[in-house]
């Protein structure tokens, strides 16, 4: 492969363009660029002991980039619905607690995206909705704190699972010729 393959195999733009097709993922990538950004502008500040017209312009995208985010999460929420309703957000090899536990992380996003549209408005349009947009907003928060630890819960139990899978086939690796003659006979496998 020239290395011009090579940096173009970087650049897999289909690759990324079905990565970004979900809100949630996309917003992943949008968070990166505004928060990458947004350190740049303060980094920026604090080496030259100032504020630059660079700096400022980092800090003033990254916060465009944040609300933003608002706004393209309103389809969040029936995406959330869709997973929730077929488990799509589920792998194929997930015992059915984890899909139990992957439910409820749906649910929690179903309670997140409302909250986090009536905070935008609360913060863009105050006097649209008496709300305390603030208030709102930690609400949110609070319900994508659930939607991570549920997260955190399921992949360890998926980790553990393919962790005794990997034992599991590292054991019958290490059988002898007789005992996988004798697996076969058990499990009814013809072993010509």
């Amino acid at each position: 492969m020239a290395d011009a393959d090579k940096s173009l195999a970087l650049l897999d733009v289909d690759k990324f363009a079905r990565y970004s097709s979900s809100t949630f993922r996309a917003d992943k990538f949008y968070k990166t660029i505004g928060y990458g950004l947004g350190a740049m502008g303060h980094l920026m500040a604090h080496a030259t002991q100032q504020e630059t017209e660079t700096s400022k312009g980092f800090k003033a995208i990254a916060s465009n980039i944040s609300m933003a985010r608002y706004v393209i999460r309103f389809t969040g929420g029936l995406e959330s619905y869709a997973a929730w309703k077929n488990g799509s957000w589920c792998y194929g090899d997930d015992s059915d607690h984890v899909k139990r536990i992957v439910s409820l992380q749906a649910l929690s996003m179903l309670v997140y995206y409302p909250l986090e549209h009536i905070s935008y408005v609360g913060f863009v349009a105050p006097k649209l909705l008496n709300v305390d947009a603030m208030q709102i907003s930690r609400l949110s928060c609070r319900a994508w704190g659930v939607y991570i630890l549920l997260d955190v819960y399921a992949n360890a139990l998926r980790i553990r699972a393919l962790t005794a899978k990997e034992k599991q086939i590292k054991e019958q690796k290490d059988l002898s010729g007789e005992e996988v003659i004798a697996a076969f006979t058990v499990y009814g496998l013809d072993w010509n």
